[in-house]
């Protein structure tokens, strides 16, 4: 098998945690060659990037894929998400009929879309592997793992997170602000459920002395800030946890969470103070060392996930965090556009030849597979559904 070689010129990568002037040369699907002055060979593509930022693919460390069909439901705040969960059940019953009619591989391809139109190339997704993903699917989705969804709703499957083999296991934890949820950490201390392969995800009701446990075994956590402070006006303590914890940001589902990933990072910035380059990480290296995948940063044997966006602010890495859809230039994963303006994601460098155009703010984009054909499909079986704009025009 021959496999395609590319050589990205002069751009400004973020190598080694800052942004430098290079090359980088792709083979197939990973990162062969960082420098600062590849020759290309006869038998390679060059782009060139004319001074263009690039980032590594964003992570997206927790997101309920088939469920970013629907818009923000709820009367917040709340105690818990218990309390949310029974609100929303009661309430929004014709709502939740609806689209749940809508064929479960039309949704889950929406849920890829919200993370592609966000610079996002991973996504952990906390409901199982559907086989869907398998084939053709747009977006990585992070495997193998183990998962419930949390102790109050499914604690009787508390032995399918532990016995399965898996690198992680992931379970909402602490979400909540009431006496309960901040027992909840205890608890599966108590049931022998934490170690260095839990992952806690959002942890609202975190205790210092609970962050202290955490620390001592290893464990790791995902912050979703928007969901957080949609559902309790609050969020984790996650600044008590920066430097004992591995840590990472996740979106959640359009149910709570929010339409970008651009907007989590910005709202994550904005909810503890934390600085540009910390935020980033969270989305990057960090994850990327969480979850153990040879993602979240650009050195040579990485995966070719790119974020290729034009900086408008002298601090890229404060730009970073300013991005929408309409200025990512390209987003390459495992070394082949899916997502851009067409200068840079030509069809000759696509690996299929299923793109469509989409119109963004008045930027022309192309995106891998038929997306205009998603919407309508999802229109046919739910006609009153309101999408939420993951793609604005």
């Amino acid at each position: 098998m021959i496999l395609r070689r590319i050589v990205l010129r002069e751009g400004n990568f973020l190598v080694d945690g800052r942004f430098q002037l290079c090359d980088v040369r792709i083979v197939g699907s990973t990162i062969a060659e960082v420098s600062t002055q590849i020759k290309p060979s006869k038998n390679e593509v060059v782009v060139s990037l004319e001074g263009l930022h690039v980032l590594p693919g964003l992570i997206n460390s927790h997101d309920h894929l088939e469920l970013n069909v629907f818009p923000r439901l709820g009367h917040p705040p709340y105690s818990s998400y218990v309390e949310w969960a029974d609100d929303i059940q009661k309430s929004y019953l014709r709502e939740i009929k609806s689209i749940v009619q809508i064929p479960l591989r039309y949704r889950l391809l929406w849920g890829a879309y919200k993370n592609i139109f966000s610079g996002v190339t991973t996504v952990v997704h906390h409901n199982p592997y559907y086989w869907q993903f398998r084939y053709a699917y747009p977006l990585e989705v992070y495997h193998p793992y183990s998962w419930i969804h949390s102790l109050k709703l499914e604690k009787r499957d508390l032995k399918k997170l532990l016995t399965r083999i898996s690198s992680k296991q992931f379970i909402h934890l602490a979400e909540g602000i009431n006496a309960a949820s901040s027992s909840e950490l205890k608890e599966l201390w108590a049931l022998n459920g934490l170690s260095d392969r839990t992952v806690v995800i959002h942890g609202v009701a975190l205790t210092d002395e609970d962050i202290e446990l955490m620390s001592s075994v290893g464990c790791g956590f995902v912050w979703c800030p928007v969901s957080n402070i949609y559902l309790f006006q609050k969020t984790a303590p996650v600044e008590k946890m920066l430097g004992k914890i591995p840590l990472a940001l996740g979106s959640d589902s359009t149910l709570t969470g929010s339409v970008s990933f651009f907007d989590e990072m910005r709202a994550a910035k904005n909810a503890k103070q934390l600085d540009s380059q910390c935020i980033l990480d969270l989305a990057t290296s960090s994850a990327a060392r969480l979850l153990k995948v040879n993602k979240g940063e650009i050195r040579r044997g990485a995966f070719a996930d790119l974020l290729v966006f034009e900086t408008e602010q002298s601090d890229p890495f404060e730009d970073s965090l300013c991005l929408s859809a309409k200025r990512v230039k390209c987003l390459w994963k495992n070394g082949s556009p899916i997502f851009g303006d067409f200068d840079l994601g030509s069809p000759a460098l696509l690996r299929t030849k299923t793109f469509t155009t989409v119109n963004i703010q008045g930027s022309r984009k192309f995106v891998t597979g038929d997306f205009p054909g998603l919407i309508n499909k999802i229109r046919t079986y739910s006609p009153i559904v309101d999408l939420p704009q993951i793609c604005p025009q």
